[in-house]
């Protein structure tokens, strides 16, 4: 099911009612079967040049090596804090060549909006990193049996969870840090007037600590400092992206 709400419409935007339907198709989520059914709305977009959010663009799966619609990072470069990603690609050579960039490998099927304009809804986004944030606290506590959370819920478990029950003070009080700073980046993200540079420089800083490494004493090869989280973990679109969508993103919440 592909459903467009209009992001103009703040006051409804969040609202069942006004996510309208405009495909509706039985069958698995593959770029034949999309083809397929969205060939009368691509239709009507090429003569309308309507923008909205969508995501078929002919490429590689989330995991490849190859992962980002909008650059060619790779995964080995996820932890490179040296590199200040940006759009790299563009639309109009993807029309004249799907395949010109690493990782695409069909022509995309709304060639009519721009790349800067496929944005990244906030819930997905969200459900990536906690599952990350909550994989740190599974590793350190193996035995423990636990029910699978969705949307709200995770977010209500990480500012709620006593981390001192299963860690020492010091590193509870690191994850816990952590954890906050990825809900105060959240919430940002559901603010209208929240300035997208101030996001970006937040989310540098929450970057640093996330990626903090571990300290061992080469002597001895003791653990003196245990650090978070490794560089696979990083969610690239949370980092790089979201502030340049600016207030476009920010209040997008998608669905599926």
């Amino acid at each position: 099911m592909i459903t467009v709400a209009l992001l103009d419409d703040s006051m409804n935007l969040f609202k069942p009612d006004c996510h309208y339907t405009t495909v509706l198709f039985s069958g698995t989520e593959n770029y034949l079967t999309l083809k397929v059914a969205v060939n009368a709305l691509i239709q009507e977009l090429q003569e309308l040049n309507w923008k909205f959010l969508a995501t078929c663009l002919g490429f590689n799966a989330a995991n490849s090596n190859y992962f980002c619609p909008w650059c060619e990072i790779t995964k080995n470069q996820r932890g490179n804090r040296q590199v200040d990603w940006v759009i790299s690609k563009s639309m109009s050579i993807l029309n004249e060549n799907p395949i010109a960039y690493p990782g695409h490998k069909l022509p995309p099927l709304f060639n009519m909006i721009l790349l800067k304009n496929h944005v990244p809804d906030k819930l997905h986004i969200m459900l990536r990193i906690t599952d990350r944030l909550w994989e740190l606290k599974i590793r350190g506590t193996e035995n423990w049996d636990y029910t699978s959370l969705m949307g709200d819920d995770k977010l209500h478990v990480l500012w709620n969870f006593n981390l001192a029950k299963f860690f020492n003070p010091e590193r509870a009080a690191l994850i816990k840090s952590l954890w906050n700073g990825f809900a105060k980046l959240y919430d940002l993200l559901g603010e209208i007037k929240t300035d997208p540079q101030y996001f970006r420089l937040k989310a540098k800083v929450w970057y640093e600590l996330f990626l903090k490494k571990t300290v061992i004493d080469p002597k001895t090869n003791n653990i003196l400092e245990q650090g978070l989280y490794r560089s696979s973990d990083v969610t690239h679109i949370f980092m790089f992206w979201y502030h340049m969508f600016g207030n476009l993103c920010l209040s997008i919440k998608g669905g599926d």
